[in-house]
Order: C-alpha cells, then sequence, then structure tokens
C-alpha cells in the first residue's frame, strides 16, 4: 500500500442552523481541509454536517459546507427537556446512521465525532480499533461515588467505577460501534434530562453522561486520551508559545478577555480586547476590526486570533456583518478613579452634546449619563480601541442600547449606533445648569 496504517475516519459535526454554529462551522471546515491537504496518507477523509431539524423545513445554509439534515426534536419535546437542545446530537446521529444520505454514502470505517468550535491543529491520527473507540479525557467526568444512584438508575446493577471519563465528542469510533451505542446513548440522555435528581447534578454535561454511561452499559471501553484535544483561556497557566503541538484540536469554549495593558481580566469579566464566540450569535465575526491581543497576553490568544482571522480571510463569500471585532465589548461604568487618571474623560463630566439619533442631548455626570427627550438615565465609561486610547467613549441605555463615542480633535463627537451600525455626529452645548 502507499499509505501503510491508514485507516481514514468520516468527519460528523453536529450543528444547529443557528449563525452562531454556521459560522463555527466554517472555520472549523476551514482548517480541517488544510490539514486534511497538508499530507498525503493521513487518515482525514470525508466530511458532513449534520443538521437537526425543528419544526418546518429549513433551508440549508448557501455555504461551501456538505450538509445533510434529519429530523430533531419537536418543540413539544424541546419544552418537556427544558430547552435542552443538546438531546439533538445523539437523536440526530442515530436517524443520520439510519438515513439513505448518512452511513449508507460514507465510504470510511471509522466516524470522527466532533463539534463546531473545534479547530483542528494538525491531522489527527487514528488510533481507535474495530473495538476501542478514541476519546477525549475530560476531568470533569470522573466517576463520582455521589453519581452512583444516577448510573444505576439507567445500568440497574452497573458498576460506575466502568464510566469513563470521557464524552462524545471529540471521538474515533468504528461504525459498527457507533450503530450499537447510538440508540442507548440517546435513550440514556433522554432518561437523565427528565429525572430530577440526575438533571440537577450533571446539569449541561447531561448528554456527555449519557453517552459514557452507555457505552459502559455496552462493554464498549475507549482509550482516552489528553493529547486529543487542548483548551484553555486567558487566565490559564503554563501557557507558552508552542502550547498546541502534540494536541489534535483546540476547543475555544472559554472567552478570551485582557485589558489593553495585557492583564488578563477576572472570572467572568469582558476585557477590553475580548475574543469571545458569543459576541456573534446572529451575526458572523467582521472582516475588519478583529486586532492581535494586547503585548502580554498568552499564547492561546494570538493562537486563536490568527486561527480565526486567517479562516475568515480565506473562506469565499464571508459575509462582511457590520458588529464589533475585539474591542468594544466591555462596557463598564466610569469610576472616580478613571476620572482622575483619564484628563480627556473629566473633561466630559458636566458636558452636553446635542445629537441627531435616539440619543438626542447627552449630558455626563461623574456617575451616570441622561439622554432622549426626558433625560432617561443610562451609563458610560471609557471605550478604547488601538487607534482611539484616550478619545472614546460610550453611552448605554436599556438592553441593546449601545453607542460608541469618539470626540475628535476639532472638538466634535462622531457616534456609532452599535446595533442599528449607523454614524451621526453630535455638537457641545453649554452645560447644564445645576
Amino acid at each position: 500500500s502507499e499509505c501503510p496504517g491508514q485507516k481514514k475516519y468520516h468527519l460528523l459535526l453536529t450543528a444547529q442552523q443557528t449563525i452562531y454554529q454556521v459560522w463555527q462551522t466554517r472555520i472549523m471546515y476551514y482548517h480541517y481541509k488544510k490539514q486534511q491537504a497538508s499530507s498525503k496518507c493521513n487518515d482525514l477523509g470525508g466530511f458532513t454536517r449534520l443538521f437537526a431539524k425543528s419544526g418546518a423545513a429549513q433551508k440549508l445554509p448557501d455555504d461551501e459546507v456538505p450538509s445533510v439534515v434529519v429530523p430533531g426534536l419537536t418543540a413539544a419535546e424541546l419544552q418537556q427537556f427544558q430547552q435542552y437542545s443538546v438531546l439533538n446530537r445523539p437523536l440526530s446521529v442515530m436517524r443520520w446512521l439510519e438515513s439513505p444520505e448518512g452511513l449508507a454514502t460514507v465510504k470510511e470505517d471509522y466516524i470522527f465525532l466532533a463539534e463546531t468550535d473545534h479547530i483542528f491543529i494538525e491531522p489527527i491520527r487514528n488510533t481507535a480499533t474495530p473495538t476501542r473507540p478514541l476519546a477525549f479525557h475530560f476531568a470533569y467526568m470522573q466517576p463520582n461515588p455521589d453519581f452512583k444512584p444516577i448510573v444505576e438508575k439507567v445500568w440497574p446493577g452497573g458498576d460506575y467505577l466502568k464510566v469513563q471519563p470521557m464524552g462524545p465528542s471529540p471521538l474515533i469510533i468504528h461504525r459498527a460501534q457507533l450503530q450499537k451505542v447510538a440508540s442507548e446513548w440517546n435513550e440514556i440522555s433522554r432518561t437523565l434530562k427528565t429525572d430530577p435528581v440526575a438533571n440537577q447534578k450533571l446539569g449541561w454535561v447531561t448528554e456527555m453522561w449519557g453517552y459514557a454511561i452507555a457505552s459502559a452499559k455496552l462493554g464498549i471501553v475507549h482509550e482516552v486520551s489528553s493529547e486529543l484535544q487542548k483548551e484553555g483561556a486567558h487566565n490559564t497557566e503554563g501557557i507558552e508559545p508552542g502550547f498546541e503541538k502534540g494536541h489534535g484540536i483546540f476547543h475555544y469554549t472559554y472567552g478570551l478577555e485582557y485589558m489593553l495593558d495585557g492583564k488578563p481580566c477576572p472570572p467572568w469579566n469582558i476585557g477590553q480586547w475580548s475574543l469571545d464566540k458569543r459576541h456573534y450569535g446572529d451575526k458572523h465575526p467582521p472582516k475588519e476590526g478583529l486586532f492581535p491581543p494586547p503585548e502580554g497576553a498568552n499564547a492561546i490568544a494570538s493562537f486563536l486570533w490568527e486561527k480565526w482571522t486567517e479562516a475568515i480571510a480565506n473562506i469565499p463569500g464571508w459575509p462582511d456583518d457590520k458588529v464589533m471585532g475585539t474591542h468594544g465589548w466591555r462596557r463598564v461604568q466610569i469610576t472616580k478613579g478613571e476620572l482622575e487618571g483619564l484628563s480627556t474623560a473629566k473633561a466630559l463630566v458636566g458636558t452636553s452634546w446635542k445629537t441627531s439619533t435616539a440619543l438626542g442631548t447627552i449630558t455626563f455626570f461623574e456617575d451616570h449619563a441622561k439622554f432622549g427627550p426626558a433625560g432617561k438615565k443610562g451609563t458610560w465609561g471609557h471605550l478604547p480601541f488601538p487607534d482611539c486610547l484616550s478619545n472614546c467613549f460610550f453611552v448605554n441605555g436599556d438592553w441593546w442600547e449601545m453607542w460608541n463615542l469618539n470626540i475628535t480633535s476639532d472638538g466634535e463627537m462622531e457616534i456609532l449606533d452599535v446595533p442599528k451600525w449607523t454614524k451621526t455626529t453630535g455638537t457641545r452645548e453649554e452645560a447644564p445648569k445645576p
């Protein structure tokens, strides 16, 4: 054989027909194809994006990714399962295996189950066998004595210690074994979700436990590897350049949040530089505006920024959506300390600006702003961009009332209505009377 030992797999990507998952899939597919083309004898084979349809017939996205649609959870079922749409994964896999457009069209013997927010770093070698799948080791899926009654409820007489610390993605599995486990995986996941105790204890990883328990129940033992995937965030310790080497996939499940001086933000805080998939729920990340991470940021930030921007620049037909890039997401009411340290912000206090937008007249106070005909109370603060470090600010009202402001050198105010992505200007008025 020209490629001895080659065992190709077919990548099966489970996804929803949302813009949020469509753009992630396109980035994922770009890097999969890049790694597939990087060497002749790697194991990367065909690719299918699997959509679970709900409700009326849905049109496939008009993009470059090969796709199949199968029936998913109904609206009534989603309500029954508390809108836990992750249950579409085992259901759609099970239905794909049975569909004429599914496994019957696949020539590879192995299936690689993946997710939309996976970036292939290198051509992952298939070390699975017909009787032993390859899965990623999730530390939070360790056997837990507290889960013993939960395991035994769906696997009577089962040993919770035999439940391996892994889930159904990333996973390389022989097609015959996937056919064997799919129905049990689906059934156990549903049972766990509708059991109040199991649902409370397992939470968002309920479906992962469904797969792990189903496998143990059927005697399917996995090779569990920590090298298959890499995860990390801005506050992950020990990250050095080249951190990704030796790992097959980077999973960008966490946002990356930094202040412009390179300091990582505390947990649950948005940074002045922010790269987070959650910003783009209904739009693609922009072609322009994704700036490199600040000096001092860890290697994950530069790695993910490079992977996103490379894909966006090279994917044909990437839409020119008008949305903020890496800057502008941190919108925190200015503090007294910031006012003392930033003369341009201090100079705004007590001033009013007339605009032709819904903002009406904006007036800046130390601890709030007022705007609009009725003097609605809102927040304001510093909003630094790489090309506007001291003269850019924001005003926020209610949810999705967001304006970006730039005080120009000639004393005008340039205003961007963020949700509408429309621009206008404002002029300074006399200070308000006390």
